[in-house]
């Protein structure tokens, strides 16, 4: 059994429960419309067209397809077929979404009219206008298709006035009674507030993914990841749009039903303080006014107030009380939708949320231990970064490095495949690494989509060393882009005998033979890769009985020519060591932690157990004229540490000569 197998046996618990709905929801509706079918006496229905082994092969977008076409042969439902405008119908869109427009200017028209100031004459007669739209919307809702909750399309008329009359109809008319020809507009504009219920609703006529699709064709002629994140970045940007606009619209809201307020007070109980007064409202205009009152709305929701605008007395201070109370927990709810929004936005790339979540894991251990140099930080970021962004196997697989068996699949789509559409998806992902590197995949072809799931991104950048000589190989590095040279290291620097490019690998010699690596191999360039852990390809080589003698013989001649060069390359003498010893104990001046090392057993310890004292004289010499050249090249603080051993240096020296006189 392949790893495909294990993970196809393992069925997802929440996709089968998913599944086992949708089938009992599709057997439910087939034996309604059976039901139906047999009481009309109409054409048979044939419900094996239905049976739970059709949910194996189609989709679920299209299992419902299927079940709102079968509700169209059911003569019940689409009994005045010829009457009913569909939903589909294009002038009757263009109608929904112009009746939209108009709503929202019916509702922020009504409170600004009641809050502010009575409409003119071109108002009015606007407002007769919109009045005969929503007349015509009401009897066009009485001949407009709908879809019940068994998402069957009904065509009947009755069956369509019977569900509007349930529905929006009593809204609908309360709304439309023109109070204010009978001298109550404002009664007339608390009424048109009811439209608000069905503001929500209409944002659904923007189909957001056909502007997306559009705009997206537009930059991008052809599929690939840039026109999908831009996809993702537009409909986010949408969604945290729509989440403004509605805090904007209930800061509006509410700023006109305060100053109606404070005005009824005003009117009914003659307080002798109040908002409009107090803030000298009344000497400003209309706009200047709503703009005052909804700043500060907006600041009270938002931070409890500035204290520029307050309550004035007991009755403004009471409706306030109500307004803290529950204006912002819905304010702060809908804060955090947009930052949700917002964050999704950011984290399209998968990293953002990521970054944050390893910065506090290296905090973590940082507060339990030493903190973590500078130059391992930067390495395990880049090596995450570079890891989250081409992982190709991130929204599907979470890989453990525990065992091979414990890879686990945690997409609901990939885990609800048949197996060969998952070798076929990982043969895309991985088609040009496979491709590249046709010698590898040829020999081991039982396994090549099981090792491609194993595959790991690895970056290494210029001049670090991708394996060292006389190291255990434990990955297997499939070189995507960038140079490399192989060589040794020396006293002298890196010595290089062959440089690569892409289209090569790294270490799999190596571990087949189980030997340690008898050259380094070091980054020329920056290095994008792919790694295969060494235990997976252990583990898959004895499940599968794979011989492997055949490729080591392709690749053998390679890499005995390269141990040739290895064996007679010059070894290093004695002094050569000694010089890139104390070379490199002198480049650790600079840093604190070695050179107490250094002052202790470099210096001191060599000048008192050493017997001959000119020798050691010129080795402090030499050490100071070291130290000089050290001390130009640093900053402050290293300067100061550097000139205490400096003086302990010649301290040394002039006690010696004083004894010897030299």
């Amino acid at each position: 059994m392949n790893i495909f197998q294990v993970i196809g046996n393992a069925q997802n618990s929440n996709a089968s429960s998913e599944t086992e709905r949708i089938n009992f929801l599709g057997q439910r509706i087939s034996r309604s419309v059976l039901r139906i079918n047999k009481s009309q006496n109409s054409i048979p229905f044939d419900s094996s067209a239905f049976e739970y082994r059709d949910f194996n092969t189609i989709s679920i977008p299209e299992y419902y397809n299927r079940l709102r076409a079968l509700s169209n042969e059911n003569p019940l439902l689409v009994k005045d077929r010829g009457y009913v405008i569909l939903k589909r119908n294009k002038k009757k869109h263009f109608f929904d979404v112009i009746l939209s427009i108009l709503m929202y200017y019916s509702v922020i028209s009504s409170l600004y009219y009641l809050a502010f100031k009575d409409k003119n004459a071109i108002g009015a007669a606007f407002d007769i206008f919109v009045w005969i739209m929503f007349t015509v919307d009401i009897i066009l809702n009485f001949l407009t298709e709908y879809t019940d909750k068994k998402f069957r399309s009904i065509l009947n008329l009755k069956l369509i006035a019977s569900n509007y009359a349930k529905t929006w109809l009593i809204f609908d008319l309360m709304a439309q009674i023109p109070l204010g020809w009978f001298g109550h507009p404002t009664a007339e504009y608390f009424l048109r507030l009811i439209r608000v219920l069905k503001m929500e609703k209409n944002f659904v006529l923007i189909n957001i993914n056909a502007i997306s699709n559009k705009l997206s064709g537009l930059f991008y002629k052809r599929d690939c990841r840039d026109k999908t994140q831009f996809k993702l970045k537009f409909r986010y940007a949408c969604k945290i749009a729509k989440q403004m606009l509605k805090m904007l619209f209930l800061t509006y809201f509410l700023a006109c039903l305060w100053y109606y307020y404070v005005d009824y007070i005003i009117r009914k109980r003659h307080t002798d303080n109040d908002f409009v007064k107090n803030f000298n409202l009344e000497e400003d205009s209309e706009y200047k006014k709503i703009i005052k009152t909804w700043y500060y709305i907006f600041t009270t929701l938002a931070t409890v107030g500035y204290g520029d605008f307050y309550a004035t007395n007991i009755y403004e201070m009471g409706f306030a009380i109500l307004l803290l109370i529950a204006g912002p927990t819905w304010f702060a709810f809908m804060m955090g939708s947009a930052i949700q929004m917002i964050n999704k936005l950011n984290d399209v790339n998968g990293i953002a949320n990521k970054l944050t979540d390893l910065e506090l894991w290296i905090t973590g251990i940082e507060e339990k231990y030493e903190v973590i140099p500078i130059n391992i930080k930067s390495k395990i970021l880049i090596h995450f970064k570079n890891f989250w962004k081409n992982d190709r196997l991130a929204s599907m697989l979470n890989l453990s490095q525990e065992g091979f068996l414990s890879l686990e699949c945690r997409s609901y789509f990939y885990s609800e495949m048949p197996n060969r559409f998952k070798r076929n998806l990982i043969g895309y992902l991985f088609g040009d690494i496979i491709k590249d590197h046709k010698t590898f995949f040829v020999h081991f072809s039982k396994i090549k989509y099981e090792l491609c799931r194993s595959m790991q991104p690895r970056f290494y950048a210029a001049n670090s060393v991708i394996l060292e000589c006389g190291n255990q190989v434990f990955e297997i590095i499939f070189v995507n882009s960038g140079r490399y040279e192989i060589g040794l290291s020396t006293c002298k620097g890196f010595r290089s005998y062959f440089n690569k490019s892409q289209k090569s690998i790294i270490g799999d010699y190596f571990f087949l033979n189980s030997i340690q690596a008898f050259a380094t191999y070091k980054a020329m360039t920056n290095i994008q890769s792919y790694s295969i852990p060494c235990f997976i390809l252990a583990e898959f080589i004895k499940l599968f009985k794979i011989n492997v003698s055949s490729y080591l013989k392709k690749i053998s001649k390679y890499y005995k020519e390269l141990f040739n060069l290895m064996k007679n390359a010059p070894q290093e003498t004695e002094e050569e060591k000694k010089d890139d010893y104390e070379k490199k104990s002198f480049s650790s001046l600079s840093d604190k932690k070695y050179f107490s090392g250094f002052l202790k057993k470099r210096i001191i310890n060599c000048l008192i157990s050493e017997k001959d004292e000119n020798s050691n004289l010129k080795d402090v010499f030499d050490y100071v004229n070291k130290v000089n050249g050290v001390i130009k090249k640093l900053n402050s603080s290293r300067k100061d540490m550097l000139a205490d051993l400096k003086e302990q240096l010649l301290l040394i020296l002039i006690k010696n000569s004083t004894e010897n006189n030299f």
